[in-house]
Order: C-alpha cells, then structure tokens, then sequence
C-alpha cells in the first residue's frame, strides 16, 4: 500500500539496478523504496519502456506519497478526497446536461450509444475513440436488457480514460507541488518558467482559469484542474503559431524574383 512506501529513487540507486540493468538507461529506471511486513526495508526496482514513462511514474507515486503524509486530521482526508471528487461532480453534471435530447430519450438513467456518442466528443473526445470504447463496453455486458445504453458513471469513466494525457498530468503535478491542480501562484510559476512568459499577473492566470476550467467549484477556488490544463495547452493561445503572421506582415509589394523562395520535394 501507499503507507508502506517510505521513498521514490530514480536511476542506478541499489544494489540489484548497479549489476544487473547495466544494459537499460538510467533515466529508464526507477525504485521503489518500502517496509516489508517485518519493517525492514526492501526495494523494487523498475523498467520503464522510455524516460518520459518513468518521470510519469515517479511523479505520480511522489504526488500519492506526498498526499498521504499530508492527511494528519479527519479533515485533510475529507479535503483530499472531495478534492478528488470534483472532476467527476462536474463531469457527471455535465453528462446529464447534456440529455435528453429531442431524438432520444433516458430511461432509468440509461443513454443510448448514438446520445453517449454525441455527448462525448462535444467534450472534446475523439468519435472514433470514443466509439470503439463504447463498443467495448458493450461487448462486456452481460445484461441484454442493457445492451446499446450506458450509465452516466460509464461515461465519465470513459471521458477519463480517453481524456487524461499523461505528459500533461506530469507536467500539472510537477509545477502545483504534488497537487492535483494549479494554483495562481502554480499558474504564474508555470507560464513563466515553462512558457517563457513575462510579467504574468495574477489577473492574467484569473482569465485564464475563467475561461478553460470547466469545474465550477474549481472556478470558484482558484484552481486549474487537469482538464482545463488540458484545455489550456490544446487551445490557440498556446500554438507556437505567431499570431501575427495569420495576415500579411512583410512587405509582398516587391517584384516576384527580389523574394527567396524556400522549398522541399513535399511542397
């Protein structure tokens, strides 16, 4: 569990990874450091496929740690744990928002796959991921009664899974100290440093939140959870594209051999 783990390392850092991952990348390795059922301390030691699967890893296991230590009262559990909530309260009101709609209908809570469909990817889902996972789904039912309609949990599991990109988790975790979301003070460190921004005020990170977080709650506290990170990174705001140059900015008065002409065999 959790509680058993007392630290994360990274690289070459036991005994077992110095003789016999001599072949594997250090950046590639990582180990687990935690109490036996005799409190002694053991290790286990892990490849990951790459080194950006490995920080995943140790981030997120970090990010666990930290959190569990953090819980010293009744009240910090309930904190953690409605914090952890509040993707899926908005998800779930988001979800049955969205339904019914004037072609389809809801029974006992129950969509069908055309309406699960849609509400998925006006989310923001891909149609033919999404599709091949409710297919899935379906093929698991064991009801026949249920066949070709989903639950509301069912599709904010899916949304989850489809949705939740691990490079941007990792990078959420490592700028909000272990959190599960960005703060003002997070937001400003992050577009400073990763983003090479200057002079970011806090208004700024306030319309920024406004605009992209869908929590309402998370509006309310200040906070930049995954998905409206995720939303953030993935809007125009954030395209290494110069805005500027959507219209003409250079002189294009010139007759047409005073101009060089940069080509390749693709274009």
């Amino acid at each position: 569990s959790v509680d058993s783990i007392k630290e994360i390392r990274s690289g070459k850092t036991t005994d077992r990874l110095r003789e016999y991952a001599n072949h594997f990348q250090s950046e590639c390795l990582f180990s687990i450091i935690y109490t036996n059922g005799s409190d002694e301390c053991a290790s286990l030691d892990l490849v990951a496929s790459n080194s950006d699967e490995a920080n995943i890893w140790t981030t997120g296991l970090s990010c666990l740690i930290q959190q569990n230590q953090n819980q010293t009262s009744p009240t910090d559990v309930r904190t953690l744990e409605d914090r952890q909530q509040m993707r899926d309260r908005w998800l779930r009101d988001a979800f049955q928002l969205g339904t019914p709609t004037t072609t389809t209908t809801v029974e006992n809570n129950l969509l069908d796959e055309d309406e699960a469909l849609r509400l998925l990817v006006d989310y923001g889902i891909a149609e033919d991921k999404a599709k091949v996972r409710l297919q899935e789904i379906q093929r698991c039912k064991i009801d026949n009664n249920r066949r070709g309609c989903f639950t509301t949990e069912q599709l904010v599991q899916i949304f989850k899974e489809l949705s939740t990109r691990p490079e941007i988790y990792h990078l959420l975790v490592r700028y909000s100290q272990n959190q599960d979301f960005l703060s003002l003070q997070d937001l400003i460190l992050f577009l400073e440093v990763e983003q090479g921004m200057a002079k970011v005020t806090k208004e700024k990170c306030s319309e920024i939140i406004n605009e992209f977080e869908p929590s309402i709650e998370a509006k309310q506290a200040g906070h930049l959870g995954i998905d409206g990170f995720t939303a953030y990174l993935l809007s125009p705001e954030c395209d290494i594209f110069d805005p500027d140059h959507r219209t003409i900015c250079q002189d294009m008065d010139q007759p047409l051999n005073n101009y060089f002409i940069a080509t390749s065999h693709n274009t």
